[in-house]
């Protein structure tokens, strides 16, 4: 079990008041860096446990982290920070993309439901979705610069045969142009 303590020198509420704002006035010292890291983190995951285990707590121990007041506190302190910095980045959308494409080509177990109602975990490739992913990653990096006109040429070529261990060739995307209206 991770040790996640959560003793601050405080008595009553107005006691951790006084304590959270001398914190943010000092760059939040009473907070380990892996507090911090986890902190980061959950600002883009909002998941506590994939968050906990990410910079080295074990998963259980990411609902304590949000419960511990100075951890609740910093995480104000970065939402507020996000909404005056514009969250949404090109980065941002990247990686989230980056996710969802792990998940169209088959590299992530997901549910699956069978027709018998029973649920497995298993791997699935979704061509179709795979492709609108690239199209969209390919707009949020001004692949498709504006040219004045809503089209650009796109070509992608996938070997889904060896995400599955087949050796078979590439399937081939072969788009000329890209509506970038949706």
């Amino acid at each position: 079990m991770d040790n996640v303590p959560v003793e601050y020198p405080v008595n009553t509420a107005e006691d951790l008041s006084l304590f959270v704002s001398d914190q943010k006035e000092n760059g939040w010292e009473a907070l380990t860096d892996q507090k911090k890291a986890f902190c980061h983190a959950y600002t883009m995951e909002y998941n506590h446990r994939e968050s906990a285990v990410e910079v080295g707590f074990a998963a259980n121990s990411g609902i304590r982290l949000l419960r511990d007041p100075l951890v609740a506190a910093y995480l104000a302190h970065l939402q507020d920070l996000q909404l005056t910095s514009n969250i949404i980045t090109k980065e941002y959308i990247n990686t989230n993309y980056m996710k969802l494409l792990e998940i169209a080509t088959g590299q992530v177990e997901m549910p699956i439901m069978l027709a018998t109602g029973e649920q497995v975990y298993g791997k699935k490739v979704m061509v179709g979705e795979a492709t609108n992913i690239l199209k969209e990653m390919s707009k949020s990096i001004e692949y498709a610069k504006d040219t004045g006109t809503k089209s650009a040429a796109v070509s992608v070529s996938i070997n889904f045969g060896s995400l599955l261990g087949d050796s078979g060739p590439p399937v081939v995307i072969d788009q000329n142009v890209i509506d970038t209206d949706g």
